[in-house]
């Protein structure tokens, strides 16, 4: 993001990346669905002197006119947490082409994954939580394979992990050029072909 402008930050949570963004000279507007975490955003932007604008909007559904943004950002676990929005493929599937709808044609759009293994060792301590999904499955419980649980704050949050594959599913074939950065090039990560 060299060059200043617009930029969308969806799933804002607390509003962390939206304020950052905006006292680095952008124009960030914050998207969130819970009420709660987008209280929490706005008041971060008060107590730092920022002008981030904050909407309660559904990720899905976007209230913005077409190519309005020069930027779309989605960090932390927007498209992965399964507590207080179940999302299923198709649900991040339409996210995904909001945020292409939103984005300028010479826009950039960032999306944060949670990948399932980097390496060996990641691979084998995965294991565990496909041997927890076929355990739901078997029990007809709603899961995906890549589901997992993290224990935060004491409660137990679910969430899904990708395969570079399955995140690369998930944009259009056309009309967009996707750069996959990976933090380690590990046996088990996926092909970019």
């Amino acid at each position: 993001m060299r060059q200043k402008g617009s930029v969308l930050d969806l799933g804002c949570g607390g509003g962390r990346s939206s304020v950052y963004l905006n006292l680095q000279g952008f124009d960030a507007v914050g998207v969130e669905i819970d009420l709660t975490t987008l209280a929490q955003a706005r008041q971060l932007n008060r107590e730092n002197g920022a002008s981030c604008e904050f909407v309660r909007a559904d990720g899905r559904n976007l209230c913005f006119r077409e190519k309005c943004f020069d930027y779309v950002v989605s960090f932390g676990s927007t498209l992965s947490e399964k507590y207080r929005l179940w999302l299923e493929k198709e649900d991040r599937r339409e996210m995904i082409s909001e945020t292409v709808r939103v984005t300028r044609p010479e826009g950039i759009v960032i999306v944060n994954f949670v990948h399932r293994y980097w390496t060996f060792r990641h691979l084998l301590s995965f294991m565990k939580y496909y041997v927890n999904w076929a355990r739901k499955k078997l029990l007809r419980k709603r899961t995906e394979l890549g589901d997992y649980t993290e224990i935060i704050g004491g409660t137990p949050i679910m969430f899904h992990a990708f395969t570079i594959r399955e995140a690369r599913q998930l944009f259009p074939k056309r009309g967009i050029m996707l750069s996959v950065w990976r933090k380690h090039g590990g046996l088990f990560s996926d092909s970019l072909s």
